[in-house]
């Protein structure tokens, strides 16, 4: 072999220019766009060089020094964004990088007209890397400069480093959400994985179904997770809630939030004392389901905004829709707005721009508001759009039964009077959820 062969020779016997030249040579497209970047890589190659341990060859010294100028130019490419960080999350098993949804604020953030925009961009890391080199996990909602690389195969951006982060209110995250709240009709099985913000209010709350195989390969539920699961971090693993919630329908629509197992992330919740219920849940209770049900109790009647990722829409036989959602992050909504009240119409709550202060003082709002009920006849009141037509009938109570059962994939059996009057059929007589859930069970 040739002593002037890379594969024979150490870094000690070449000049820093050889050194140079061999890499210009290994990645000539590499190094051009370097330049075209005004990317100097002589003081890369350098470090490199110069850290090349004695027993390793100069090939695999170029091999390192071209990886460090890649990285070094997809920071130079990348661009600085000011937005808000709103969660990031991913899934057990698969090798994919997380999510990251972000918020664009153009503008004041706080002006009549602003608008907002809901991206995505992703992770390899749960940790983004600072400009001095070091790495910090991101505990709550905040406003941040990320340095982002576009991604255009995806359609998506990478994150590259994060600049700085500052913390922000749950209040006033919640008032900036608002302005991106969504409305779940204008949404399609097309819209898979789209980021989107959701107003709701709690209906009930669930246990995650645990799937495996059989013996046939075929997935099936062979189990539910409790209220809490660790995450995978191999260092200082996490406790991370684990459950689904049910909202009350929105626009007709039935909307199911999920907050699945996760690898490395942590879900973000920000609704008063949840927290704290889960943890007492988790260590008092020892049926997931138990535990799910005692939380839902506590829970039910929350205002909250959602921020997820759409995985499902559907529609039944009936024509009834239903939404799935999983879950970056929760909050508890702004609660100066009275998005479920009588004198609000839910047409009225995604906004599409952050909600503008009321001139008029709360209290001449409110005597305005008496005025104008005393001038209505209740008789002409027009009924709202997203009324929703009480189950009190037999068959409409076995079909909802059913059919609650066959989206969350358990056993009629599982489900009790209780459960059903207060999760699935709260204006059915508990005589008549009895008997259709005997007929079910017995047919």
């Amino acid at each position: 072999m040739s002593a002037k062969d890379p594969k024979a020779m150490k870094g000690s016997d070449v000049s820093l220019d050889q050194f140079v030249e061999y890499v210009k040579k290994k990645d000539k497209v590499l190094c051009d766009k370097a330049a075209e970047a005004k990317l100097d890589i002589v003081p890369i190659v350098k470090r490199v060089k110069e850290d090349i341990v004695a027993d390793l060859s100069i090939l695999s010294g170029v091999v390192k020094a071209a990886a460090e100028i890649r990285a070094a130019l997809e920071m130079a490419l990348a661009k600085e964004v000011p937005c808000y960080f709103l969660g990031m999350k991913d899934r057990p098993g698969l090798n994919i990088p997380a999510s990251v949804v972000l918020l664009k604020v153009a503008g004041d953030g706080a002006a009549k007209g602003t608008k907002t925009t809901l991206f995505e961009a992703t992770s390899f890391d749960p940790s983004f890397e600072k400009p001095d080199g070091s790495k910090v996990r991101l505990p709550d909602m905040g406003k941040v400069t990320l340095k982002l690389k576009e991604n255009t195969k995806y359609d998506s951006f990478e994150i590259v480093q994060l600049v700085n982060y500052d913390p922000v209110p749950t209040e006033k995250m919640a008032t900036l959400l608002a302005g991106v709240i969504s409305d779940p009709r204008k949404f399609t099985e097309d819209d898979k994985y789209k980021p989107i913000v959701l107003l709701g209010n709690i209906r009930g709350i669930f246990p995650v179904n645990i799937l495996g195989k059989n013996e046939d390969d075929e997935w099936k539920v062979t189990g539910e997770h409790p209220v809490m699961v660790s995450n995978l971090l191999e260092e200082d693993p996490v406790m991370t809630p684990v459950f689904k919630i049910g909202l009350e329908p929105i626009h007709g629509i039935t909307v199911r939030v999920t907050f699945d197992p996760r690898k490395y992330t942590t879900p973000i919740v920000e609704v008063a004392d949840m927290q704290d219920c889960i943890d007492t849940a988790f260590r008092d209770i020892k049926s997931p389901k138990d535990q799910a049900i005692a939380l839902g109790e506590i829970m039910a009647g929350r205002d909250i905004l959602v921020v997820g990722a759409i995985t499902k829409v559907s529609s039944n036989k009936s024509g009834a829709t239903y939404m799935e959602v999983s879950a970056y992050s929760i909050l508890d909504a702004p609660q100066k707005n009275d998005w479920f009240g009588s004198g609000v119409s839910e047409e009225s709550a995604p906004a599409t721009t952050p909600p503008a202060a009321s001139a008029a003082p709360p209290a001449a709002e409110k005597k305005a508001a008496k005025k104008t009920a005393a001038k209505e006849k209740p008789a002409e009141e027009p009924a709202a759009e997203s009324a929703v037509k009480p189950v009190v009938k037999f068959d409409e109570v076995k079909a909802s039964i059913i059919e609650y059962c066959e989206k969350l994939q358990m056993k009629p059996a599982q489900l009790t009077v209780e459960m059903v009057k207060e999760q699935i059929c709260p204006s059915a007589k508990e005589g008549t959820i009895s008997a259709a859930l005997d007929e079910i069970i017995n047919p």
